[in-house]
C-alpha cells in the first residue's frame, strides 16, 4: 500500500507536469493503481486527507474507472446467470452494460490489455446457440451495437467518433457475421417455436443494427430517406458475395411468420442501398441480379405483403433498387428482370386498388420507383420497351386508385390523405413524372373520371354522401391534372400536349366558375377548403408553367380556354377567392402567396393590371373580411403580404397615372385618421374599447410595413413617407407619434411592439437607393429623428419592465431587442445618413438610439440568445457595422459595454465570420490609436467626431480580456476543424502585438508548447521564433 506523500506526489504529477516522460511514468502508476486490490483504499486515502485539488481530480477519475470495470463485469455475469428475467429488467440492464463498455472501449492496462473489449469475445461465442443464454448474448450485442452508433455519452464529439470508428474496424464485421450464421440456421430448421423465433427475431434486429451502423462517421438525416448510400468497408465485400446474404434474407420471407418479415425485408433495403463502388463490374451485376431475382420470387408469392409492415418495406426496397442502379445495369440483368417488371406492373395495379389498406407513405415509396423509371426513359440508351408500356398502366391505376380511394374515405371513416398537403405535393411530383410519359393516356383517363364525378356532383336528387365523395374524387383530379401540368416544362412536348392541357384546363375553370356560385349562397365546409387548396395548387402550376416572362403564348391551349371568355394569359389571371376565403388562414395564406409569385415579373404585372378584378382590387382593397376586420392575429398577419403584392402593381401603375397614389392610400388614410382622433383624446379606455383600437394599430402596421417593402422607386418612396408625416390632414398627428402612443400603452403586448419595430426596421430599409435624395433634401435626418425617438421611447421603458414567466420570455422580452438592432443596421448600412455631422450642431438622436441599443445588448448577455439564430444574426451584425461607422462612439462608450462586445464576441459560435470581423475592427481601431503620432488627434478632430480613450480604461480593469481571445482563437486555428481560417486569422495579428509587450503572447506559446510532448517541444519552440 502506497502512502500519502507517494500519491500527492503522483497527482500533482498528473495533473501539472510538463515532462512528457515523468507524465507517462506517471499514468503508468496510476493504471497499476487501479488495476491493484488496493485501489479503493488508495482512492478514500486521497480524498480524507490528500493535497487539493490534484488528489480529489485524481481519486474520481480512478474511482469512475473502478466502479465501471467492476459494475461492467458483475452486469454480464448478472445477466448471464439470470436469462429468464422479465424484459423490462433485461432490457434496461443490458444498456447499462454497453454504455460502460463505451466509456471503456480504449482504455487498457499496463500490459496493454482491454479490458472491456475482452467480454465481447465471450458474448459472440454465448449468442451462437439458441438457449436462453445465447438469447442474452444477442440482446446484449444488440445493445452494444446501438450504443456506439448513438452520439451521447461524451462531452467530445471527436472522442466518440473514436471509439465507434474503434468498434466499427474490429468489432462489427464478427457481429454481423454471428448474426447471419444465426439466421442461416432458420430454412434449415424442422420448427419454429416461439423461443427459437423470438431467438431468430434478435438476430434479425441485430443485422439490421449492423448495417443501419454510421460507417463514415457522419450522421445521416433520416428524413431524406432515399437519398442515403450505406458506406460499407471494403472488408465486408467478400463476406456479401460469398455468404450470399441477399439470397439469405429472401429466403427467410418463405419461412418466417409474416409478423417479423418487415424485419428481414429492413435489412434488405440497407443492403440494396450500399455503394456501388464496394463491388466491381463482375460483382455488383451479381449482387443486383441477387435482389431481381429475391424480388420476383416474392412478387411470385405475394400473400405476405397483404400485411402493411411488410409491404411497407418491400417499398422500399423497390425504391432504393432504383434510386441506386441505373436502368441500363437493371437490363443487364435479361428475362429475370424482364419477368420482374411484369410481376410489378401487376402488383402495383393491385396494390393501388387496395390502397386505403396501407399508408400513404408506402403508397410514396412504391410510385418513386416508378417515378424514376419513367424519368430515365428519356436517356436510358437500352431496349426501355416493356418500361414505356407499363408506365401507362401504372399511372391509370394510380388514378382510379384516388378515385376508390375517396370513396373509402366517405363510407369507410379511414384517415383522409388530403389532409396532409405536404404529403400530396410530394406525391404529385412523382406522378408529374409518371403522367407525362403518356400524356394522351393520362388525360384521357383523368378527363373520364372528372366527367363522371362532376356530373354526380351537379345532378339532382343525389345524397350527401354522394355528393361528398364527388367532391372528394374532383379534389384528387384537379391535383392531379395540375401536377401533370407541372410536367409541361420537359423535354419533348409539342402542340399536342398544349392541346392535352387546354382540355384539364378548361374542365377547371369550368368548375371553379360553377363552385364561386354556390359560395355565394352558402357557407363553405371543410370540403370546400380542400378543393379550394386544389383549385390554387392548379393556378400555381400554370402560373410556373404558362405565365412567365420566358413563357410564349400558347395558342391551342388558349382555344380550348375560348368558350370560357378567356382568350390569353391576361384572362387567366383573375384570382376571385379573396371574397370567401378572408377568415381562412391557410387558404388565405396560399391566395396571397400566388399572387406574390403573379407579381414577381414586371410582365406578369402588365398582365395583372389589364384584369377588371385587379383594377377593382386597387381601388377597393380595405373591402375584404381579413383587411376589414381586425379579429384574429394570426390572420392579420398575411396583410403585410397582401399589401407588398399590391404596392409592387402599384409602382407600375403609378408610372402612367402618378396622382393615383392618393387614390390607393385613401383607405388606410381614413384608417390612419381614426387611430390618431382616438390618442388625441387622451383617454382610450373611456372613447373606445381598448382592444379593437389595439388590433387595429396591429393590422395598420403590418399594411405600412407591406407598402413599405415593396415601394422601391424613389419618388414614390418619397411620396409614401410625406404621407406618414402628414397623411392629408396636418391637424392630425404623424405616424411616428401614433407608435411612440402605441408603445407607452402596450410596451408589455409583443404582438403590438414587433409590427412597429418592424415597420421601423423596413422604414429605413435602403432598398434600390430610394432614400438617397439629392442635397437639398433633409428628409433622411427627419425620418432617422422621428425613429430615434420611437427606439428610445421603447428600450428605456422595455428596461424597467418586470420579468415574465419563461414561456413568454423570448417574445415579450429578447425578441424585439434584435429588432432594435436590425434597425440601426440597416441605417448605418444604408449609407446615405450624414450622421458624422450631429456633433457639430448638438443633435443626439445617434447616440441617444446607440446608447438605448447597447443597454438592451447588455441586458442581453444575461440570457442565452445563440440559440436564437435570427436574434443572434441580428445582433452581430449590429455590433459588426457600429464598430465599423461609430468608433468615436466606441471610443467613448461605458467600460462596461465596450468589455461586454469582447464577451459577445468570445462566446459566438454561430456566426464565427462577424465576429472575427468586429474583433478586427476593434483592434485595428485600438493599435491605431496607440501608434498614432503626436499632433495627428487634433488634425482628425477637424473633419469628424472627437474620440475618447475610455476603451483604456476599459482594457485596465480587464486585462485578461485580450489574452483570452488570442487564446482562443489560437486553440481553434490549430486545435480543431475551423472552416473559416481565413476569417479568424485577420484579427490575429492585431491581437498578438497588443499582447507582446505585456508579455502574454510568450506565455501563451509557452504554455502551447508544454501541451505537446517531449519529443515535439524542441522543433516547434524553433518553428515559432520569429512569429
Amino acid at each position: 500500500m502506497y502512502d500519502i506523500d507517494f500519491l500527492n506526489r503522483l497527482s500533482r504529477t498528473l495533473c501539472e507536469a510538463v515532462n512528457e516522460q515523468d507524465r507517462r511514468v506517471a499514468e503508468e502508476t496510476l493504471s497499476k493503481l487501479i488495476d491493484s486490490n488496493q485501489c479503493l483504499q488508495h482512492c478514500l486515502l486521497l480524498l480524507e486527507s490528500g493535497e487539493q485539488p490534484y488528489a480529489q481530480v485524481v481519486a474520481s477519475g480512478a474511482l469512475k474507472r473502478l466502479l465501471n470495470k467492476k459494475v461492467s463485469r458483475y452486469l454480464l455475469k448478472y445477466l448471464v446467470d439470470r436469462p429468464s428475467l422479465p424484459l423490462y429488467i433485461q432490457n434496461p440492464l443490458c444498456k447499462l452494460y454497453a454504455y460502460l463498455t463505451k466509456i471503456g472501449l480504449l482504455e487498457k492496462d499496463q500490459t496493454g490489455t482491454f479490458h472491456f473489449q475482452m467480454p465481447i469475445d465471450q458474448i459472440l461465442t454465448l449468442a451462437k446457440e439458441p438457449t436462453a443464454e445465447g438469447t442474452i448474448g444477442l440482446k446484449l450485442l444488440n445493445s452494444l451495437v446501438e450504443e456506439m452508433n448513438l452520439e451521447e455519452g461524451f462531452e467530445s464529439v471527436s472522442k466518440q467518433r473514436k471509439i465507434s470508428g474503434s468498434f466499427r474496424d474490429t468489432r462489427l464485421l464478427d457481429i454481423f457475421i454471428v448474426s447471419l450464421d444465426i439466421l442461416k440456421q432458420a430454412p434449415e430448421a424442422k420448427t419454429l417455436n416461439d423461443s427459437m423465433l423470438s431467438y431468430i427475431t434478435l438476430a434479425l434486429d441485430l443485422s439490421f443494427a449492423c448495417t443501419n451502423y454510421d460507417f463514415s462517421g457522419i450522421v445521416n438525416d433520416e428524413t431524406l430517406d432515399e437519398g442515403n448510400n450505406v458506406q460499407i468497408p471494403t472488408k465486408w465485400r467478400p463476406v456479401l458475395v460469398e455468404k450470399q446474404v441477399v439470397t439469405m434474407f429472401f429466403d427467410l420471407y418463405f419461412v418466417l411468420p409474416e409478423q417479423i418479415i418487415s424485419k428481414a425485408f429492413l435489412t434488405l433495403v440497407q443492403l440494396v442501398s450500399i455503394r456501388r463502388l464496394l463491388f466491381d463490374g463482375v460483382d455488383r451485376l451479381k449482387f443486383l441480379d441477387s435482389f431481381i431475382c429475391g424480388l420476383k420470387r416474392v412478387l411470385e408469392s405475394p400473400q405476405k405483403l397483404s400485411y402493411p409492415d411488410n409491404f411497407h418495406q418491400f417499398c422500399r426496397i423497390l425504391s432504393r433498387l432504383k434510386a441506386n442502379y441505373q436502368v441500363s445495369e437493371l437490363v443487364k440483368c435479361g428475362d429475370q428482370f424482364n419477368n420482374l417488371l411484369e410481376l410489378l406492373t401487376i402488383f402495383t395495379q393491385q396494390s393501388l386498388q387496395m390502397s386505403h389498406l396501407f399508408t400513404q407513405s408506402s403508397i410514396f415509396y412504391l410510385m418513386s420507383f416508378w417515378s424514376r423509371m419513367a424519368g430515365s426513359l428519356t436517356y436510358a440508351r437500352v431496349d426501355v420497351d416493356l418500361i414505356s408500356a407499363a408506365i401507362p398502366k401504372v399511372c391509370s391505376a394510380f388514378i382510379r386508385s384516388r378515385v376508390l380511394l375517396s370513396e373509402n374515405v366517405v363510407r369507410g371513416n379511414i384517415e383522409d390523405p388530403l389532409e396532409d398537403l405536404g404529403s400530396v405535393k410530394q406525391l404529385m411530383e412523382l406522378f408529374t413524372v409518371i403522367s407525362r410519359s403518356d400524356y394522351k393516356t393520362s388525360v384521357e383517363e383523368l378527363v373520364r373520371n372528372f366527367e363522371e364525378s362532376l356530373g354526380v356532383l351537379f345532378r339532382q336528387g343525389v345524397s350527401n354522401q354522394d355528393q361528398l365523395i364527388a367532391r372528394k374524387q374532383l379534389i384528387w383530379l384537379i391535383t392531379m391534372m395540375a401536377a401533370g401540368l407541372n410536367g409541361k416544362g420537359s423535354a419533348g412536348y409539342g402542340d399536342d400536349e398544349d392541346v392535352y392541357d387546354g382540355e384539364v384546363v378548361f374542365r377547371v375553370w369550368k368548375t371553379m366558375q360553377m363552385t364561386d356560385q354556390r359560395l355565394e349562397s352558402q357557407q363553405p365546409g371543410a370540403v370546400d377548403i380542400q378543393l379550394e387548396f386544389a383549385y390554387i395548387y392548379l393556378m400555381d402550376e400554370f402560373r410556373r408553367t404558362c405565365i412567365t416572362d420566358q413563357a410564349v403564348r400558347e395558342s391551342k391551349l388558349y382555344e380550348k380556354l375560348a368558350p370560357l371568355g378567356i382568350n390569353d394569359e391576361v384572362g387567366v389571371l383573375r384570382i376571385t377567392n379573396l371574397k370567401f376565403w378572408g377568415k381562412d388562414e391557410r387558404i388565405l395564406n396560399s391566395t396571397l402567396a400566388l399572387l406574390n409569385d403573379l407579381t414577381a415579373g414586371y410582365s406578369n404585372i402588365r398582365r395583372l393590371l389589364k384584369t377588371q378584378e385587379i383594377q377593382l382590387l386597387l381601388r377597393n382593397h380595405a373591402v375584404f373580411d381579413f383587411v376589414a376586420t381586425n379579429e384574429d392575429i394570426s390572420i392579420m398577419r398575411s396583410r403585410t403580404n397582401f399589401y407588398s403584392s399590391l404596392m409592387r402593381l402599384v409602382n407600375i401603375e403609378l408610372e402612367e397615372e402618378p396622382a393615383f397614389f392618393d387614390e390607393f392610400m385613401a383607405p388606410i388614410t381614413v384608417k390612419f385618421k381614426e387611430i390618431s382622433a382616438i390618442f388625441q383624446n387622451g383617454n382610450i379606455s373611456s372613447s373606445v374599447n381598448e382592444t379593437q383600437i389595439r388590433m387595429a394599430v396591429i393590422g395598420f402596421m403590418r399594411d405600412l410595413r407591406g407598402i413599405s417593402a415593396s415601394c422601391t422607386r424613389k419618388q414614390f418612396y418619397l411620396n409614401f413617407l410625406l404621407w406618414c408625416f402628414s397623411n392629408g390632414d396636418s391637424n392630425v398627428s404623424n405616424l411616428f407619434s401614433v407608435m411612440q402612443e402605441s408603445i407607452k400603452l402596450w410596451i408589455d403586448n409583443a404582438d403590438v411592439v414587433t409590427p412597429i419595430l418592424k415597420l421601423l426596421a423596413e422604414l429605413v430599409m435602403n432598398r434600390q437607393s430610394r432614400l438617397q435624395y439629392d442635397m437639398q433634401s433633409c428628409m433622411a435626418v427627419v425620418l432617422f429623428r422621428n425613429i430615434a425617438k420611437v427606439i428610445c421611447e421603447y428600450g428605456t421603458r422595455l428596461l424597467s419592465l418586470p420579468p415574465v414567466p419563461k414561456e413568454h420570455h423570448y417574445k415579450q422580452r429578447i425578441k424585439n431587442t434584435g429588432v432594435c438592432c436590425q434597425i440601426i443596421k440597416n441605417v448605418l448600412a444604408g449609407n446615405y445618413l450624414p450622421f458624422g455631422v450631429f456633433y457639430i450642431y448638438g443633435d443626439t438622436c445617434m447616440t441617444d438610439t446607440l446608447d438605448i441599443t447597447f443597454k438592451l445588448f447588455y441586458k442581453l448577455q444575461e440570457e442565452n440568445f445563440l440559440v436564437y439564430p435570427k436574434l443572434t444574426q441580428a445582433v452581430y451584425g449590429f455590433l459588426d457595422i457600429v464598430t465599423k461607422d461609430c468608433t468615436a462612439y466606441i471610443s467613448k462608450m461605458e467600460e462596461i459595454y465596450f468589455i461586454a462586445i469582447f464577451r459577445a464576441i468570445h462566446r459566438d459560435t454561430t456566426a464565427i465570420s462577424t465576429s472575427c470581423s468586429i474583433l478586427d475592427q476593434v483592434i485595428t481601431y485600438v493599435f491605431e490609436q496607440l501608434t498614432q503620432q503626436p499632433g495627428t488627434t487634433s488634425m482628425i478632430q477637424l473633419y469628424r467626431e472627437p474620440e475618447g480613450d475610455r476603451w483604456r480604461t476599459a482594457f485596465e480593469k480587464q486585462p485578461n480580456v485580450l489574452y483570452e481571445m488570442l487564446v482562443s482563437i489560437l486553440s481553434q486555428i490549430l486545435f480543431e476543424e475551423v472552416k473559416c481560417q481565413w476569417s479568424m486569422s485577420r484579427p490575429l495579428l492585431g491581437l498578438i502585438i497588443l499582447t507582446r509587450e505585456s508579455g502574454r503572447f510568450d506565455e501563451c506559446k509557452r504554455e502551447f508548447l508544454r501541451q505537446q510532448p517531449e519529443n515535439y517541444q524542441m522543433e516547434l519552440d524553433k518553428v515559432k521564433e520569429g512569429i
